[in-house]
């Protein structure tokens, strides 16, 4: 219980909408029993996937507290309101997603630097025993005070939930970052290779200012990543990459979770790039 418990949405002053996807609303939110403004994450509900949504929320209030002290951004408070309808309450960050930030870096150094910071907060998070599997550069934040923040936990895979045999057998993940084993559903399959190879994907297209597979719908997309190779010799947007962190990149998109680079072994890699 904390001081988040006992606010409930409809007391809300409502600033703005932040954002709106198919399963949620952001808003940002202020209350005067608190200091600071948040944010209010309100279920948006369809009535073939209301229990999906739910268990999208409750998943992500559980990583939350499995994380704490972590890079994933952490939630005040989850419950329901009388509709029924789930919200949560999370801390407003004052911070640009990686896809803002993408557009900024024209020199290696400089997307070297966040993703060592992402591949070791991803590694932390993995250390849990969660893998994110919607990992895309709308849910990485760069805070301008430097730390960056994971969100949008509502996928993740919770490893003690695995073995408790709580599994799904459908693609799970956004279609233009899954890993293939995500895509074929193949939940023993998955695992931190499934979060090192988004980190790939994302890592390509800021190097390249183009996704390694874009099909001209969500299914064609998803078999992209699962039988083809990503293109080779493209025109990079960005200085100063050097050869072993571009053989590095094509080591994370490897099909095959056993054989693909871990963000370890790319951490070594981007180490010894800028030596």
């Amino acid at each position: 219980m904390n001081e988040y418990s006992a606010i409930y949405p409809a007391e809300l002053c409502i600033h703005e909408q932040i954002a709106q996807g198919g399963s949620a609303s952001l808003w940002r939110v202020s209350h005067p029993a608190i200091d600071d403004e948040f944010v209010l994450k309100y279920a948006r509900y369809n009535r073939d996937v209301n229990n999906y949504i739910d268990a999208q929320f409750e998943r992500e209030w559980e990583v939350s507290r499995l994380l704490c002290g972590t890079s994933a951004l952490q939630i005040h408070h989850y419950s329901h309101d009388v509709r029924r309808h789930a919200y949560l309450y999370m801390p407003l960050l004052k911070a640009k997603s990686l896809r803002v930030l993408r557009a900024e870096w024209q020199h290696w150094p400089q997307v070297q630097s966040v993703f060592t910071k992402l591949a070791l907060a991803l590694m932390q998070i993995h250390e849990r025993g969660v893998v994110h599997r919607d990992l895309k550069p709308s849910n990485v934040m760069l805070q301008e005070c430097g730390d960056l923040s994971i969100i949008d936990f509502g996928l993740a895979l919770i490893k003690e939930r695995a073995a408790r045999g709580e599994n799904t057998k459908h693609a799970i993940g956004t279609p233009l970052f899954i890993s293939p084993e995500q895509a074929f559903g193949e939940e023993n399959m998955q695992g931190p290779a499934s979060d090192a190879y988004a980190f790939g994907v994302m890592l390509f297209e800021c190097l390249y200012d183009i996704l390694p597979f874009r099909g001209s719908c969500p299914e064609q997309s998803m078999h992209m990543h699962c039988y083809e190779e990503p293109p080779h010799h493209l025109e990079l947007c960005v200085s100063g990459v050097p050869q072993s962190a571009i053989a590095a990149l094509f080591r994370l998109l490897e099909k095959d979770p056993q054989r693909r680079l871990t963000l370890s072994q790319w951490l070594d890699c981007s180490a010894i790039s800028c030596e």
